[in-house]
């Protein structure tokens, strides 16, 4: 439960919000950890074609996603997550989802059964 003060100290309740989340960080996974590749396979195999992972320098990343229109706050936090499935920091599963939302994380093919419009026909998907 979260309380908001407010009154002759002033309104300090998003201050108190904003260091019980800063203080709170939460490893969230699914049930698996994958590589990169191992779910350009998954997702292979579930549209029926072939399509393979080809890593790009962070630099062509950054650069794509600003041409895209993503704003620099999100590239470079999307940057950081790939970095970190990279270099292997994110291959721990955790139980975060399950104790937070009280039921287990979808998997990844599950998350791909939802989404397979747009890999089957991704220029039509959107």
């Amino acid at each position: 439960m979260v309380y908001l003060i407010t009154g002759a100290t002033g309104n300090i309740g998003s201050l108190v919000v904003e260091r019980l989340i800063s203080a709170a960080t939460l490893a969230i996974t699914g049930p698996e950890a994958l590589s990169y590749a191992e779910m350009t396979a998954k997702i292979s195999a579930e549209i029926g074609k072939p399509i393979q992972f080809q890593a790009i320098s962070d630099e062509d990343a950054r650069q794509q996603q600003i041409a895209w229109g993503a704003p620099e706050p999100l590239v470079e936090a999307r940057l950081s997550i790939f970095r970190a499935i990279r270099n292997g920091h994110l291959a721990t599963v955790t139980g975060t989802v399950k104790r937070v939302l009280g039921r287990k994380p979808i998997t990844f093919d599950q998350w791909v059964q939802k989404n397979i419009a747009v890999f089957a026909d991704p220029v039509h998907a959107v």
